[in-house]
């Protein structure tokens, strides 16, 4: 969970992402040498579920420019509850950038029933522990 939201952070926020070989299947390393071990390329220990994570992070970071060149509206940290809302903002769109921090689900109900363009449905408000969500304004 905590290498899911930290693909969140790499590929939604400003800048350019550098996918580390192995990390879109979640593969595991140490201290030196093993953070150097050769890639899995037997899908038995690949993490199908981290792939389709990273595949959906950069088509919404490839498909709405804002979330790169947009300029930052506000950044909002909820006191005490471990999260951080980025709006961001071109010519054609308004986003909210939501990242949950926290290891408990939280609630932003002032988005519910908006856009959500990570899960590519409507929001229903709840945000699960170390997760992100992208919500069209």
């Amino acid at each position: 969970k905590k290498q899911h939201l930290a693909a969140a952070f790499q590929l939604l926020l400003p800048g350019m992402p550098m996918i580390y070989y192995g990390d879109e299947f979640a593969m595991p390393g140490a201290n030196d040498p093993d953070c150097r071990r050769g890639m899995y390329w037997d899908e038995e220990y690949q993490d199908k579920e981290m792939f389709e994570w990273y595949k959906q992070l950069l088509k919404v970071r490839k498909n709405h420019a804002c979330i790169v060149e947009g300029e930052p509206l506000e950044i909002a940290a909820r006191d005490g509850e471990e999260t951080i809302v980025l709006t961001r903002k071109n010519d054609e769109e308004t986003l909210a950038l939501i990242f949950n921090c926290s290891s408990s689900a939280r609630m932003f109900n002032e988005y519910a029933q908006k856009y959500d363009l990570l899960r590519e449905n409507p929001f229903d408000g709840k945000i699960e522990g170390l997760d992100a969500a992208v919500i069209v304004l």
